[in-house]
């Protein structure tokens, strides 16, 4: 009772000198410094987020500075510059507390190597003497106390309130979310870049093709089963956020294709301003190398080209009868990657169809004429073929007047344009044969 008088009766200069010492407006030149010290702490104890939220509400005070002139200003900028203060605190808390979806990946890794190798998935009948092959104690106590762990990481955000930085209100739930989607993208994106690396030295490029399919799936199986899993423990939608970000992976790797193959402006501004996304940055592993989906249908046209193709299979072999590209590698990608690869391979097939038919009408253009190729940019490269399509002029005119009555001219011309043909042969149908 009597601390409780003395404290009503602080004198207001008291207060007046405890806001100017306590005054934390220079923090944003310091507040990084401060973040590896937080995330340690953090990665020690996951339990010390929960005290994390006053020293965010201390953190949101910086604000108090920047707005006090404008406040007395009335100035219509109040909203705007608010905002922008608090879209930098909220940055700040998301950096401060990522290192816990990053800790939570790496036990994933833990989880996702037992139960591909050493823990099966229960059949729906068994004996008893396989009972025991399946129950795998000793695993299955790792995988216990592995999940045990990952529960305590969270349990720090999934219990801490809502923190009002500035103007805007963060939901630790949802930074955690946030935070497990931006590792998965990452994780998803490393995966698939280099589980499609093919070495071009290997003579059966339709052997290397399906054991990357293999390897593929099994990595890809055990982090999904380990995100499964993961997710009653975590209290989030697994399943949805790995669909969503193996959809957002793929057509992301095809759109930056897609600026290659036809010249589509593609920017990526909006996905860097997004913090809750992982952007991918591919390492090309070549000169004609952008994304792994580039890659993989290189490789299957590189493949196809060594064969044919039997309509009845609906299948390519080649001349010892060996399967090259089937419904099998079909199935394959469907079953462990999904519809939505499917989908992006069928959206870069049809740019490469449109590429190589703008190819096609270049050639036509500069050799013969026309297909949106001007004479002065023939005349300017010095291949537009004015003999060959003066004779061929002549030769329409001739046989269109007079079809009824063919003689020796005609034969004749025809021979001398059939002749200059064969020369633009080989480059007309190199894109043709491509595009099938």
């Amino acid at each position: 009772m009597a601390h409780m008088i003395r404290i009503t009766s602080v004198k207001r200069q008291i207060l007046v000198n405890i806001q100017y010492i306590s005054d934390f407006s220079y923090g944003w030149i310091t507040i990084n410094d401060y973040l590896p010290m937080i995330q340690d702490e953090i990665r020690k104890d996951p339990k010390v987020v929960l005290f994390l939220r006053t020293v965010f509400m201390k953190i949101a005070s910086i604000m108090n500075i920047p707005l006090l002139r404008i406040i007395e200003a009335n100035s219509d900028d109040l909203s705007s510059v608010a905002n922008f203060y608090s879209s930098e605190l909220v940055k700040f808390v998301k950096r401060a507390l990522q290192v816990i979806p990053k800790k939570i990946f790496t036990l994933l890794e833990k989880i996702s190597r037992i139960l591909t190798v050493s823990v099966k998935e229960f059949e729906p009948k068994l004996s008893k003497e396989e009972l025991k092959e399946f129950a795998k104690y000793d695993e299955r106590y790792q995988l216990a106390k592995i999940t045990h762990e990952v529960s305590l990481l969270t349990e720090g955000m999934l219990v801490l309130d809502k923190v009002l930085m500035g103007v805007i209100e963060i939901d630790p739930k949802e930074i955690l979310v946030d935070g497990i989607r931006k590792e998965l993208g990452r994780t998803l994106a490393e995966m698939l870049h280099e589980g499609f690396i093919f070495d071009k030295t290997k003579p059966d490029m339709s052997g290397e093709m399906f054991a990357k399919f293999m390897q593929l799936r099994d990595n890809i199986k055990g982090l999904k089963r380990s995100i499964e899993y993961i997710q009653d423990f975590l209290n989030i939608y697994g399943e949805k956020i790995w669909n969503e970000e193996m959809v957002r992976i793929i057509e992301f790797a095809v759109e930056k294709e897609a600026t290659n193959l036809v010249n589509k402006k593609y920017s990526t501004g909006l996905m860097e301003a997004q913090e809750n996304y992982y952007v991918p940055i591919f390492t090309p592993v070549d000169d004609a190398d952008f994304t792994f989906m580039g890659r993989v249908l290189r490789h299957i046209l590189q493949t196809i080209s060594k064969g044919f193709y039997l309509d009845h299979l609906s299948s390519w072999y080649d001349a010892q009868g060996n399967q090259l590209f089937g419904l099998r590698h079909v199935n394959y990608v469907q079953e462990y990657l999904g519809a939505s690869f499917l989908g992006g391979l069928d959206r870069l097939i049809t740019y490469n169809i449109v590429n190589r038919i703008s190819d096609f009408f270049s050639v036509y253009g500069q050799t013969i004429g026309g297909g949106g190729v001007s004479q002065k940019k023939r005349d300017l490269n010095k291949v537009y073929n004015k003999d060959f399509y003066r004779n061929l002029q002549d030769f329409d005119a001739l046989l269109g007047s007079n079809l009824g009555n063919l003689n020796p001219e005609f034969l004749k011309s025809y021979k001398t344009s059939k002749q200059q043909m064969s020369t633009n042969y080989n480059a007309f149908m190199k894109p043709l044969i491509e595009i099938g």
